[in-house]
Formats: structure tokens, C-alpha cells, sequence
């Protein structure tokens, strides 16, 4: 009879753990956005073991405010393959950096993604300038780079020349005191592009 009870409880034991791995865990092979034009077309892969769950695509201008952009719902994916779904999102804000997240309902969220569709060709984000404060531009073609701040007046701070890079820290470069500064930002030998920075502290 102890016998039969222990084969009854593995049974169970076995049963359970089916059961939950059934339902696999849901999680991402991928997440990723393009920016095409004024749009950020959102791609993401699920891993194979996706189940029926409402998945919702979550955007924020700060990462502490999110509202839903794009709803999917009932989800089933496969426990042989993976899933690949998009979404084009046609009201970010350029020059600035917009962050993308998904509800994976009862599995959590994504990790948070970051695109910046920098239409102006430069963009200071945040500004008024904080610790970290981060310069994005577009440099396609991975040109050496220039950057130089002067003050209000005209007067040439600080310039430095970079590698082939599309972004940088400016606390890295430029620590100034109260006021407002002239960012000239050089990629190559196309024509230089200037933004207005502020310290407010």
C-alpha cells in the first residue's frame, strides 16, 4: 500500500510539472525599432512556448508615464517555433528619445527600448542639461565626428574631435557653469549643425 500511495504521489508530482511546462515560459528572442522617417517601425521574436496570452505594446516620453499604443490579444504561438510580430508607430516625437516596452500579461514586462529619430539632425537629450545628458545625431556613413562649445557671445570653450560614433555623453566632454551654450556639432565634411544648451543649477 506505501507502495501505491508513493506511485499515486509521483504521478501527480509528474501531472503538475507537465502542466506548468506546458504553458511555457513566455519571453523574447528579440525587440527592436527602426526609425523610417517620422515612424518607428517596433519588431519583436518570441521564443517558441508563447502562450495564449494578451500582449500589449506600452510607450513613455519617460519612462515613468506609460499609456497603451498597440494591443494584441489572445496570442498563441507555437511550442516548436518562434513568433515574429510588428508594429509601426507613427506619432514619436523627433529629437528626442521615445521608449517602448511590452506587457507579456502574467510573464512581465520587456526590457525597456530605447529609439531616438533624430530629424534635425541633432538632438540634446535632456535638455536643461543633467548628469546624463546624452547627444544623439546621425552619422550613417561612421565619419569622424567634431564638437565644439562656445558661449553665447561667440567665444569657442572647448572642441574635440571623436571617432565614428552617433552619440555621446556631453558630461563626458563639457562641465559649464549657469547659463546657455552653443553646441556645433561636425560630422565629416557635411555642414555643421548647432543646437541651444542650457545648465540650470
Amino acid at each position: 500500500m506505501p507502495l501505491m500511495r508513493l506511485l499515486y504521489t509521483l504521478m501527480l508530482v509528474a501531472c503538475s510539472t507537465y502542466m506548468v511546462q506546458g504553458q511555457g515560459a513566455l519571453y523574447l528572442k528579440s525587440f527592436q525599432g527602426d526609425v523610417r522617417g517620422k515612424s518607428i517601425l517596433l519588431q519583436w521574436v518570441t521564443q517558441k512556448g508563447f502562450t495564449c496570452e494578451d500582449v500589449v505594446v506600452e510607450y513613455s516620453t519617460d519612462t515613468i508615464n506609460w499609456k497603451e499604443i498597440h494591443k494584441i490579444p489572445g496570442i498563441c504561438g507555437s511550442e516548436q517555433e518562434r513568433k515574429e510580430y510588428s508594429y509601426i508607430f507613427d506619432h514619436a516625437i523627433p529629437d528626442k528619445v521615445n521608449y517602448f516596452r511590452i506587457d507579456l500579461g502574467v510573464f512581465g514586462f520587456s526590457d525597456i527600448l530605447k529609439v531616438s529619430p533624430v530629424i534635425s539632425g541633432i538632438a540634446v537629450v535632456p535638455n536643461p542639461v543633467t548628469e546624463n545628458t546624452n547627444i544623439h545625431f546621425s552619422n550613417q556613413f561612421r565619419e569622424i565626428v567634431r564638437i565644439e562649445f562656445t558661449q553665447m557671445d561667440g567665444k569657442v570653450l572647448i572642441y574635440k574631435d571623436k571617432g565614428p560614433v552617433n552619440e555621446f555623453s556631453l558630461r563626458r566632454h563639457f562641465n559649464p557653469g549657469y547659463g546657455f551654450y552653443i553646441l556645433k556639432l561636425m560630422v565629416g565634411d557635411a555642414e555643421p549643425k548647432y543646437v541651444r544648451i542650457s545648465v540650470m543649477r
